[in-house]
């Protein structure tokens, strides 16, 4: 790889021998002396479309100013991406991936038109590079030869990740991954498909709006099913009406008291101590002067 570092050390080097400022040089280069501060301090590189300029400015090579030799970055800074394919010039996946950083999205674009993407052993250090549209073509590409579209994600359109997410979602696969980069919205419509199906939903909790949430705990637990995993994405007012309704079904709520309130806890107790039932569950959960008054109203039931 390129190294930015350096590559800024010899630009500062070559400025001062040359007895410029960075505002003279931004103003040869057409660009702002941030720009050029940038690069001198290895923030950034020039675009390869710079590289020609400076190399005249200064009366060095590309590849010294560069620091290394690449025959690519070369050619296609002096003539052009197609001009250096059109020599029949082969290069290596390695060579594209360090001149990426130099090149323009146009370029890449053009690169990826003469290579053949599928035989990219790690494509990752391509796609920052690449607007969205390039990257759905790979990605779709990659789907249809049965490979992962996990590296594509955080570089799709988040309509096109739920394209891939529902297209996921019918072959039977898992879209745990792709859920950080959809928005709420989809995420509960894909939740709520899978919970009709049947199948579990936690991974998709963590992703969801806590009313949506509610909204399918509500419904799980009208079909009599757990919602243990529900509990800890919801608040504390949905949490203790939840309870309220499994404790009138008579079920246990053992699992609802670490996410509730203790003034709702502490209802519910003194109501399970009404019906005389064991309050022994809900003890843990509530003060001493709570607890201390449970023990008195059981002592004067007893009498």
């Amino acid at each position: 790889m390129f190294d930015m570092q350096k590559i800024g050390r010899k630009i500062a080097s070559l400025r001062r021998a040359a007895n410029m400022t960075q505002p003279e040089l931004a103003d040869r280069l057409g660009i702002s002396f941030q720009a050029v501060s940038n690069w001198e301090r290895g923030m950034s590189m020039p675009d390869i479309s710079n590289l020609p300029v400076l190399a005249d400015i200064f009366e060095v090579s590309i590849d010294e100013l560069l620091g290394q030799e690449s025959k690519f970055v070369k050619t296609v800074a002096e003539e052009g991406v197609k001009e250096y394919f059109e020599r029949k010039e082969t290069v290596s996946h390695e060579e594209i991936g360090e001149a990426l950083p130099l090149l323009k999205p146009s370029q890449v674009g053009e690169v990826l038109e003469e290579v053949d993407v599928t035989s990219i052993g790690d494509i990752s250090s391509f796609l920052p590079f690449l607007d969205e549209d390039d990257v759905k073509e790979i990605a779709e590409l990659a789907a249809k030869n049965g490979a992962s579209v996990h590296p594509y994600l955080p570089f799709l359109d988040e309509d096109d990740v739920a394209e891939f997410a529902f297209a996921a979602l019918e072959k039977g696969e898992s879209i745990a991954s792709y859920l950080p980069h959809l928005d709420e919205d989809i995420i509960a419509k894909l939740a709520e498909a899978e919970w009709k199906k049947g199948n579990s939903i936690s991974a998709y909790l963590p992703h969801m709006d806590e009313d949506d949430i509610a909204q399918l705990a509500f419904a799980a637990l009208e079909k009599g099913e757990s919602i243990a995993s529900y509990l800890p994405h919801l608040d504390e007012d949905i949490i203790a009406k939840l309870a309220e309704a499994e404790w009138k079904k008579g079920n246990s709520i053992s699992a609802y008291l670490p996410h509730m309130d203790e003034d709702d806890v502490a209802q519910l107790a003194f109501a399970a101590l009404e019906k005389g039932e064991s309050i022994n569950c809900y003890l843990p959960y509530l003060d001493s002067d709570v607890v201390k008054e449970l023990a008195l109203r059981a002592f004067r039931k007893k009498k």
